[in-house]
C-alpha cells in the first residue's frame, strides 16, 4: 500500500470511530460520506472513501446545492486516491480553499528517548485528567466552540486511542492523541500551549509517541502537518508524502492559495 493510501485509510478509520459515537452520525452518498452532529459541533464534513461513478461536475453541483440548502456540511475533503482530478480542479476553481496540510509518514526506529530538564510526556490514564487535554486542544488548536467534550470523552474510552499530555515543571502544556488501526498509528491533535513553545515540548512529545508506536509494533506512524509543524516533523524523521486539502463549498468568490502542489 502506498504512503498516501496508508495516511488516508488511517484518517478514514478515525472518522469511522468518531461516527460510532453517540453524538455523531455517518451518512453515505454516491462515492462520498459525511458527518452530521446534532449540535453542529466539529467535525461535520464530506469526504471520499471510495470512487464515484457520478460525472465530477454533476457531483459537485449536487453537493454545492445540498450544502446551500443545509442538507450537507460545507466542508469538503477530497481524497488523493479516489477523487477524480476533474472534481478537484473544479473545486479549486469554484471554492474557497480553506485548509492545506501535508500528509507525512514515519516508519524507522526512533532515536534514543529524549530527556529534557523539567519536561515530560505521559499517557492519560484517568478521565479526570482529560480536562487538561481539552483545555489545551480546545482553545489552541480546534477553537473552543468547535471542541465537543462528549466526543473526546467517548474517544478516550476506545481501545484504538491513547491520549497524552506534555508537561513543563509538572504543569500540562502540550497534548496529543494516537489512533491505532491495522498496524498503523495516526498522530492527531498535537499542540503546545503558545506560552510554552520553542522549549522542546513538541519534540519531546513526538519522540515519546514514536516510541509508543514502535513498542506497540505498529511500525508506521502517519499525520497531517500544518505549515507551522512541518519543520518539527522533518527533524523527527517524517517523510512528506502529499498535500491534503479541505474546501468550503459555500465560499466561491475568494482566491485559491498558490501552494497546492506536493511539497
Amino acid at each position: 500500500m502506498s504512503d498516501i493510501a496508508i495516511i488516508e485509510h488511517n484518517l478514514y478509520g478515525l472518522y469511522r470511530l468518531i461516527a460510532s459515537s453517540p453524538v455523531t452520525r455517518l451518512f453515505h452518498g454516491r462515492g462520498f460520506c459525511y458527518f452530521r452532529n446534532p449540535d453542529r459541533i466539529w467535525p461535520e464534513m464530506i469526504y471520499f472513501p471510495e470512487p464515484s461513478s457520478v460525472e465530477p461536475i454533476q457531483l459537485l453541483d449536487e453537493l454545492v446545492a445540498m450544502a446551500r440548502e443545509g442538507q450537507l456540511p460545507p466542508w469538503c475533503l477530497p481524497s488523493n486516491l479516489y477523487t477524480s482530478k476533474a472534481f478537484v480542479s473544479e473545486l479549486r476553481r469554484r471554492s474557497f480553499y480553506e485548509g492545506f496540510w501535508t500528509g507525512m509518514a514515519w516508519s524507522t526506529q526512533p532515536t534514543q528517548p529524549i530527556a529534557i530538564p523539567h519536561l515530560a510526556c505521559r499517557e492519560i490514564v484517568a478521565e479526570s485528567d482529560l480536562s487538561h487535554w481539552l483545555d489545551i486542544v480546545g482553545p489552541h488548536l480546534l477553537g473552543k466552540d468547535a471542541t465537543d467534550t462528549h466526543l473526546f470523552r467517548y474517544l478516550f474510552h476506545q481501545d484504538e486511542t491513547q491520549f497524552f499530555l506534555g508537561y513543563e515543571n509538572g504543569r500540562p502544556v502540550g497534548a496529543a492523541m494516537l489512533f491505532h488501526e491495522n498496524a498503523v498509528t495516526g498522530m492527531y491533535f498535537l499542540v503546545t500551549h503558545p506560552d510554552h513553545r520553542k522549549k522542546g515540548v513538541g519534540r519531546l512529545m513526538v519522540n515519546h509517541l514514536q516510541w509508543q508506536t514502535w513498542e506497540k509494533n505498529t511500525g508506521i506512524m502517519v499525520l497531517q502537518a500544518t505549515k507551522e509543524g512541518l519543520s518539527l516533523y522533518d527533524r523527527t524523521g517524517f517523510r512528506r508524502v502529499a498535500p491534503i486539502s479541505m474546501f468550503n463549498l459555500l465560499h466561491s468568490d475568494l482566491p485559491v492559495p498558490e501552494s497546492t502542489e506536493n511539497p
